[in-house]
C-alpha cells in the first residue's frame, strides 16, 4: 500500500492505536498502517 499520507496525531487507548491522518478517507486503512510501521 502506498504510504502517501502523513500521520498528524495519534494516541493509544487500551493498547489500541487511534491515529489521525491528513486524509480522512484513509483513516480505516491507517490502523493497518500503524500495525505495519509502529510498535507500542
Amino acid at each position: 500500500m502506498e504510504k502517501d499520507f502523513s500521520v498528524i496525531d495519534y494516541e493509544v487507548q487500551d493498547n489500541v492505536a487511534v491515529i489521525v491522518v491528513n486524509n480522512p478517507p484513509v483513516n480505516a486503512l491507517s490502523f493497518q498502517f500503524v500495525q505495519d510501521c509502529c510498535t507500542f
